[in-house]
């Protein structure tokens, strides 16, 4: 289940394509590093992760084309 994650660290995973949607689903996420991967196009909507206080990104080259979806 995961609902009750709070932390998903994927930091320098060499991670490619985009980042799941599915993401969105993970409700009580509070930290989530996607740093130093090759993951490109935009990031899903993320207003349901209200827990969220922590979103790293850089070295990353995805684009946060709706900076209203990420509320911390």
């Amino acid at each position: 289940n995961n609902t009750q994650i709070t932390t998903l660290n994927l930091m320098g995973n060499r991670l490619t394509g985009g980042v799941p949607a599915g993401i969105a689903n993970m409700t009580a996420l509070e930290y989530l590093n996607l740093s130093q991967n090759a993951l490109g196009g935009e990031i899903p909507d993320l207003s349901a992760l209200t827990a969220l206080k922590a979103l790293p990104l850089w070295d990353c080259p995805i684009v946060l084309m709706n900076r209203d979806c990420v509320n911390f």
